[in-house]
């Protein structure tokens, strides 16, 4: 995935310059750490379940409290 749009027109690419790799979780969802460069901000997107996380949401895949 080199980039994304999605339905509210924003532009998402993955996090760190574009070297953000996905992740398997120890819960077992493969997450991508990605960068909105229309709003400048950062969230878990799910690659398999295709939509970003809340942040509660991204805490409970991770397994962070």
């Amino acid at each position: 995935m080199n980039e994304l749009t999605d339905q509210a027109g924003d532009h998402w690419v993955p996090a760190c310059g574009g070297t953000e790799r996905p992740t398997r979780t120890r819960t077992g969802r493969t997450l991508l750490y990605m960068w909105n460069t229309t709003k400048g901000e950062h969230a878990y997107y799910d690659c398999e379940r295709d939509i970003f996380l809340s942040d509660e949401e991204a805490r409970a895949a991770l397994a962070i409290d």
